[in-house]
């Protein structure tokens, strides 16, 4: 299809920059991304079609699994700082990862960004591109941590509303925590560093199980745990379209919200093929390929069935909904607690609180 016509047509201003950026990626040719390492093929080829159908290319797209956003962030900065070749042109990451990212000068920003986007991006939603991570990251899924549960087990009127109440000796040994210190530490904007630790130091008497999501869901839908609090929601659709007894709730004073973004590596091989990809995955039809094949969804894309549902089921509950990339209060608190010694040391306690609970 040609770049200017049919449903894919462009004002001439947008054109002119657009078809530099084509160009560009037309003689590159391909190019590899890193996504994370449980995505599908499907998937994976799907997004290189409908990229290559809407912009006229033939790009083919290598895809890298990330092992984990932790240790994809280490690669990439080791790289950026020893002025090693990128082993990968794109990359993904939630709002630490970014700001990390971003600090090292190791992603590059995409200025005129809204002139590049598919059409029927929404230009007016700052949550696209929030303006504190300066034009590096562009959104292309929503995630929200909430709480499920075995509907066998235990019903919504007896689950946990708030934090503190995980502290119940009634839910000994029946939910698990992740390890990872990311979301949970999200109850900083709501009480003070001491109080967090403290609320947490109840969470280790009841013993919970310290496993990722996937594995606390896996045991919660076999019966062995009753919930999981800070579930990503797409594993609650996923196991509910698999016929799984699992329902959703929220805990009322901390909604975690963690927008995942791609971003465009510093000097990447193929540069302009890169932006392409990342700014190709913030549009509708990228949208409806992630929610299609591993029920990814997109707050910016209401019509999204699950966008719609899951932005209802917050609002309705009248939670607390917060997110890292706010304002530049919340990342300056971000930054404290993830690239400040002070702030490593409070991981340390915040990671030991249940532990010491014990």
């Amino acid at each position: 299809m040609s770049l200017l016509t049919g449903a894919n047509w462009l004002t001439a201003s947008e054109a002119a920059s657009l078809k530099e950026l084509v160009e560009g990626a037309r003689k590159e040719g391909q190019l590899n991304v890193l996504l994370e390492s449980t995505l599908t093929p499907e998937l994976v080829r799907g997004l290189e079609a409908a990229m290559n159908k809407y912009y006229g290319l033939n790009l083919k797209v290598g895809h890298i699994g990330a092992g984990g956003y932790g240790k994809a962030l280490s690669i990439m900065i080791t790289e950026h700082k020893t002025g090693t070749k990128p082993t990968f042109d794109a990359t993904i990451g939630y709002d630490n990862h970014i700001t990390s990212m971003m600090d090292a000068g190791a992603i590059e920003s995409i200025q005129n960004w809204k002139e590049l986007v598919p059409k029927g991006t929404p230009l007016d939603d700052q949550t696209i591109s929030p303006p504190v991570l300066k034009n590096t990251a562009f959104k292309y899924t929503d995630d929200f941590s909430l709480l499920t549960y075995n509907t066998n087990l235990i019903s919504k009127a007896d689950l946990p509303m708030k934090l503190a109440d995980f502290g119940n000796p009634k839910y000994k040994g029946k939910f698990s925590v992740r390890a990872s210190v990311s979301t949970q530490s999200m109850a900083l904007f709501m009480y003070d560093k001491e109080k967090v630790l403290d609320i947490y130091r109840s969470w280790g008497k009841n013993e919970p199980k310290v496993l990722s999501i996937a594995e606390g869901v896996d045991r919660m839908v076999l019966g062995e745990l009753s919930m999981v609090p800070f579930t990503n929601v797409h594993h609650y659709y996923r196991r509910k379209e698999a016929g799984d007894p699992i329902g959703m709730a929220v805990i009322q004073d901390l909604v975690p919200w963690n927008p995942i973004y791609m971003v465009v590596r510093t000097n990447a091989p193929h540069a302009n093929a890169a932006r392409l990809w990342a700014l190709f995955n913030t549009g509708p039809e990228a949208q409806r390929i992630w929610e299609k094949e591993i029920k990814r969804y997109n707050l910016s894309y209401p019509q999204q069935s699950r966008a719609g549902e899951v932005k209802k089921f917050i609002d309705d509950s009248g939670a607390k909904v917060l997110n890292w990339a706010e304002n530049e209060e919340t990342m300056k608190l971000m930054r404290w607690l993830f690239t400040s010694k002070e702030g490593e040391t409070y991981q340390k306690r915040f990671t030991l609180a249940i532990q010491e609970g014990r």
